[in-house]
Formats: C-alpha cells, structure tokens, sequence
C-alpha cells in the first residue's frame, strides 16, 4: 500500500513533552530537529528549561529527531539551572533553580558575593538591582545586599527594617527602596540619590524612580518624594495632596496623571520650563520617555510629546501626520529618540537631532519598514525592530548599533534581540547569536562564536558584556571582562562555555 510520501522524505515523528507531575505541556509533529517543540514549550514556559529523553539525555532544538529512535517520543521538561538573571552595570547575578545566587563581573559592583554567600545559598526568589549595587529578595520577604558599599551594596544601618515584610524593590543610580506589606517604606544607599527618607511613608501602593530620586503614590492618590531636587526629590508648588491615578518616571524628571486621566503634571530638571501641566481631550493611557522628553498616548492612539526637542519632544509635522495615519499601540524610547509602533504594524521615529534616521538604503529595507514589528530594543543611540518575519532592521548612531549591514544577511527568524550601551546581539534561526555594534561592548562574539551557533534560548546583557543560557544548561558570557563578559569564576556553580576559536 502506497503512503503518498516522497521516497526520500524523512518520516514524521510525534513529539510529546511532559511535566516532572507526567501533566502534558505540548506536542508537535516533527521532520528533522527538534526546533518546533522547543518552540511550543517556549510558548507555555516563563522561564529557562531543559528538555530530557527518556533514557536521561540532555536534547537540544538541533537534535535531529531521528537521533531519539522511537516515532512516538515522549520528553520530559525540568527547569534550566538559570532561572532569573538581573544585572548591575559591570556584573550579573543569577538565581539558580535551587534557589541560590551566583553573581561574577566587577567586584566592587556586585560580582563578588563572598561578604553575604551564606545568606545567598537557598530561598532567594528574585534579585534586583541598581547601576553598581545588587539586593535579594527571599521568601521570607527579608532583603540581603551587597556591591557598593555607598551605592546601597551597604545595607546594615536598616538591616532590623529588611529582616522581613518587603514585597518589591526600587532603585536610583545609586540607592534603594524597599515597598513594605503594609505599605511602609525602607530606603538605604547614597543619600542624594534618595537613600535617605527622613519622614515615615504609610500607605504607599507604588513607587517610581529617576536617576536620582523616587517618588511614591499612596493610597489616598497623593505623592511624596525625596532625593536629588534637580531630578524630582522635590515636588515644588504643584498641589500632589490627592487625585494621582498613575506615576511615571524618565531619567531626570516624574509626570503625574490626574484629573482622571485627561491631565499630567510634571517636575524634575527635563522640563526647561519648570514644573508644567498638560490637559487632554481624551483620557491617556500611558506615558513614554527619552532621558529628557515625553510622549503621551492617549486612549484613542493619539501622540503629544514634550520635553528636550533635541530628546523627541518636538514632533515635526511630517512625522506628525505619519503619528496621526493610524492609531499608535505602542512607543519605545532610547536615551535621544522615540519610535512609535502603530496599529498597521509601521514603524515611525523621531527625535535624536544628530541620529542618522534615513531609511531609503533598497526597496527590500523600505518594505520591512512598513511592519508589522513584534519586537523593539535599544542601545543608547540606536534601534533595532524585528519584524514578524524574523527580519531585523536598525537605525540611529551608525557605530553604536544603528548599522547592521554587515550582519544582515544573518538576521533571519530572530526570536529575541538584546542590548548593550553600544552594540545588540539577536538570537536567530536555530538558536544562534548574531551581535553588532561597538566590539568591546559585546559587538564581537568571534571568541565564542562556535558555542553560539546554535541551541540558544536567551541573551541578557550589563552596559557592556552578553550573557547566552542555552538549552544544555550552560551560559555563554562576551564582551568587557570587567562588566560580565568573563564568567569564568562562576564556573564552580555553572557550567561556563568556554572561549573557543570561530
């Protein structure tokens, strides 16, 4: 009897993966790799995993499925070693399946967890961060730090206050605050940077950070703040006493939604005029900001911006009329220009005065212009946009991630893009590592280019080092030794990839 299959064409194999519990996740059929299941179970899963054979064998999305023998394979899926990854300006710490926290990258910036290793063995549950200094928040809801010591790697003079009860973290540059159960506040590091609250905050919902100050919204819908003035520590003369729904933040200055939605008022140093208010016809949904200008959605997709004209606070009228076409779902902002994603999937930019925004280098380029986009990421200066296709565009600062020409023809099925300061890398077909942009900021991958070629899951990145975890529970680290890119300490705990020749 006659299948109707091609001769030469490899037999289809189901593919099931299971729960340790024997709960059933996803299935697929496949021809070749595994690529397609890990795909669903990527789907299903928040965090990094490990696919297991039944005979205990690691597989990976290059795994040819004939390797596994039976028609009908059944797989079990277990949690990656690396489950949550945070990130300093020059280290990494990572908190592992069981629990504990392995950290690498500069010393004196929180890779070194010598000082606090005891507390950091087991029941960690999430780590936060600032630029230099690192806090881990336990199940029991107590709070261990370390990095700088005075940019709140140092947390002994409220060590009573974190012995329990936090339930989220917030930074500064240079400082911290911990949001308490009953809606308490604790905050510890450089006092200028808003370490240092010297009036009891009751009440407090949510919490809001510049570069230097927070600001917090009680339950009443008034505001405090404290920290440095110049950046928002000080709320000035506008009348903060009730009526906030919502606060946002940008590097130097906060914005206030009041007056249920159709008002914001802001204050910080990002405003030339001073403290302002701007009153809307339609209520907002969410505000979005370079380092020093606005950009206001409301909830008929509509734009109006503020702030540094240099930064993307002044719409020119061509770009205005290309905002106004179609309603915008969604915009991004790096430190000197806005990119506003509209509901037909374009892409529109504006902003960063010096930036090289020209996009009419082939008709091919121009088409991926048009979108849909399902992904946008940033370095300081530039953009990269990865269409539905797999396909990934750039622009911005030509040498700081802004131009892909070099890489481009291997921009294909990219899942995932990431960002240094200065340079990108994007996770594309079959799980391997293309990067771009300044070299030491993680822009050249050559010394660990054949383990990144393939069996990706994810990157994570400090201001100038990547990370990739891969799915055979090792990590990849690149670029700046001192900002993370040398895991080789961290080798004990995980299993580290080592540099090997392209």
């Amino acid at each position: 009897m006659l299948s109707g299959r091609h001769p030469y064409e490899p037999p289809r194999r189901v593919v099931s993966v299971v729960r340790l519990s024997g709960e059933h996740l996803a299935s697929a059929c496949v021809e070749e790799t595994l690529e397609a299941i890990f795909e669903e179970v990527r789907r299903e899963e928040g965090s990094a995993f490990m696919l297991i054979s039944a005979d205990g064998k690691v597989v990976l999305p290059s795994t040819r499925a004939s390797e596994l023998g039976e028609e009908i394979i059944t797989l079990t899926v277990i949690a990656h070693v690396v489950q949550r990854v945070s990130s300093t300006r020059t280290a990494f710490a990572v908190v592992t399946a069981s629990g504990s926290v392995v950290a690498w990258g500069d010393s004196d910036m929180g890779g070194d967890t010598k000082s606090v290793q005891p507390d950091l063995m087991s029941n960690v549950s999430r780590v936060y961060s600032n630029a230099f200094a690192f806090c881990a928040l336990k199940n029991d809801g107590s709070v261990i730090t370390w990095g700088l010591p005075t940019g709140g790697g140092d947390s002994r003079s409220v060590r009573t206050s974190l012995q329990g009860g936090v339930k989220e973290i917030f930074a500064t540059r240079l400082a911290f605050t911990a949001l308490k159960e009953d809606g308490s506040l604790v905050t510890w590091g450089a006092s200028t940077y808003g370490g240092d609250l010297r009036d009891a905050a009751r009440g407090v919902v949510s919490v809001m950070a510049t570069d230097s100050a927070f600001a917090a919204l009680r339950e009443d819908g008034s505001v405090i703040a404290w920290g440095d003035a110049t950046a928002g520590g000080e709320v000035g003369g506008l009348d903060l006493s009730e009526g906030v729904l919502e606060l946002f933040a940008c590097k130097y200055a906060f914005a206030a939604l009041i007056d249920q939605g159709y008002s914001v008022v802001c204050w910080g140093s990002a405003i030339s005029t001073g403290d302002v208010k701007y009153s809307f016809t339609v209520p907002l949904q969410r505000l979005f900001c370079t380092s020093s200008a606005w950009a206001a959605l409301d909830q008929r997709g509509h734009v109006c911006c503020w702030g540094d004209a240099a930064a993307g606070g002044d719409v020119p009228r061509p770009v205005a009329e290309q905002l106004a076409a179609a309603p915008v779902v969604e915009i991004f902002g790096n430190e000197v220009a806005f990119a506003a994603l509209r509901e037909d999937g374009a892409l529109i930019t504006w902003g960063g005065h010096y930036l090289d925004l020209d996009l009419t280098s082939g008709s091919e380029i121009e088409q991926l212009w048009r979108g849909p986009f399902q992904q946008v990421q940033s370095t300081c200066l530039a953009f990269a946009a990865c269409h539905t296709t797999g396909h990934v565009i750039t622009w911005g600062h030509r040498n700081r991630g802004g131009d892909s020409s070099a890489v481009q023809q291997r921009l294909v099925q990219v899942r995932q893009l990431c960002a240094t300061d200065n340079a990108f890398a994007a996770v594309a077909a079959g799980g391997g590592v293309v990067t771009w942009g300044v070299q030491d900021s993680g822009g050249n991958c050559s010394a660990v280019a054949e383990c990144l070629k393939e069996d990706v899951h994810q990157v994570y990145s400090t201001c100038n080092a990547f990370m990739a975890v891969k799915y055979d529970g090792s990590i990849v680290t690149w670029g700046g030794r001192r900002s993370g890119g040398d895991a080789s300490k961290a080798a004990q705990e995980l299993q580290v990839a080592q540099p090997c020749a392209a």
